[in-house]
């Protein structure tokens, strides 16, 4: 720009002194020369300093913006670190062709390493429970050579003795460079896995108990059926998961299960309560309930749980029970009539035996000793007859 501005003021020096012109105009030419170039050079000081201005304005611009963007991911990273700990999942990156491997925080804090330890697929393995290392170290070995990305949940071993279970997830991609790179989440589901497990030893004692187990929502839609319970009103689980659990209640108790509902909403629970149910064939069934409030997250109810035994066979044995007790008060209160009947036979018949046997001895002296004849044998005789 600078060149451009001399160019001119050499032009016009060129049309203002040519050769055939006296050199008295001279002085006044170089005047106006001079002025020129000065005016030359205030123009481009000004185009300078304007374009400086403007420079030093879009730099300001830019640095504002890269600081915005790196703000951005630094509160990006902690986001990312803070949603890593509270989901229990750690991040990481190898390069096999360099082994380099890059952990996140939470990787760290999941394998109970060091920061300054520098990680390795050996140190990674030394944590792998024995029992599974040989089914990672497969899973490592194909995912390097980019044939399968990894899916596997093994266990870690910890230096206390604690295991954990983890899942991973990996994917295998070119870098900018062209090396293949794993890039992965590792997840640890030990409580997870813990729960997994309680609830499956729950559900194998729902599933084999000889009592009906079923839940239900707050307006008596039934979200549970075990095999119990189609074995004691035999009705299958699918003929009864969203239908109403009235189904099973006799008319005449609908307005019971209203109650029961009612008083679970505030807290309350039942225990060996005995009431009657029916079943699918109309066959009436003696039941006891023990029935328990279901709760959410948060402890509110959301629905019960109803377990029923079947007492049909219990209440018909009562009853039998009280039959037969019932039996043989009347046989006892007979057989004491008779043992009272007999003692007063015997009360009146042994004196009665001892004056008969008396009067035969009394007979037999006096048939020796006084004729038949005789007034006093007759009369004794007679008292005999």
């Amino acid at each position: 720009m600078y060149n451009y501005y001399l160019r001119a003021v050499a032009n016009r020096l060129i049309e203002a002194f040519p050769p055939q012109r006296a050199w008295s105009s001279f002085p006044s030419l170089m005047k106006l020369t001079f002025l020129d170039i000065g005016l030359t050079i205030d123009t481009y000081i000004n185009f300078r300093e304007r374009t400086i201005r403007q420079q030093r304005e879009a730099i300001q611009l830019r640095t504002a913006e890269l600081q915005e963007e790196v703000a951005h991911r630094r509160r990006s990273e902690i986001y990312l670190a803070d949603a890593q700990r509270l989901s229990l999942t750690g991040s990481f990156g190898w390069t096999p062709s360099s082994g380099e491997i890059h952990w996140s925080d939470e990787s760290y804090r999941m394998f109970e390493y060091n920061r300054v330890v520098k990680p390795t697929v050996e140190l990674a393995l030394q944590r792998v429970h024995p029992d599974d290392r040989a089914l990672v170290t497969q899973a490592i070995s194909e995912a390097s050579r980019g044939e399968k990305d990894f899916n596997l949940t093994h266990r870690l071993l910890m230096r206390d003795g604690s295991i954990k279970y983890v899942h991973v997830l990996s994917h295998a991609a070119s870098n900018a460079a062209g090396n293949l790179e794993v890039i992965g989440a590792v997840t640890d589901i030990t409580e997870q896995h813990r729960a997994e497990l309680e609830l499956s030893r729950l559900a194998a004692i729902v599933s084999s108990s000889d009592d009906a187990i079923v839940s239900e929502t707050l307006d008596g839609k039934v979200t549970s059926w075990n095999a119990a319970a189609t074995k004691i009103f035999g009705y299958e689980a699918d003929e009864m998961i969203g239908q109403p659990i009235m189904r099973i209640i006799p008319s005449e108790l609908h307005h019971e299960e209203a109650q029961i509902m009612t008083r679970l909403q505030q807290g309350g629970r039942f225990s060996h309560y005995e009431t009657v149910r029916v079943a699918k064939n109309g066959r009436r069934v003696d039941v006891s309930l023990t029935i328990s409030p279901l709760f959410d997250k948060s402890g509110k109810v959301v629905g019960a749980s109803k377990i029923a035994r079947d007492i049909t066979a219990a209440r018909r044995a009562e009853a039998e029970l009280r039959e037969t007790r019932t039996e043989f008060v009347r046989v006892a209160r007979v057989s004491t009539l008779g043992e009272l009947t007999a003692a007063i036979s015997h009360e009146v018949n042994q004196p009665l035996t001892h004056r008969i046997g008396e009067q035969r001895q009394c007979l037999s002296t006096l048939a020796l000793c006084c004729p038949p004849r005789s007034g006093g044998g007759t009369a004794i005789r007679r008292t005999h007859d």
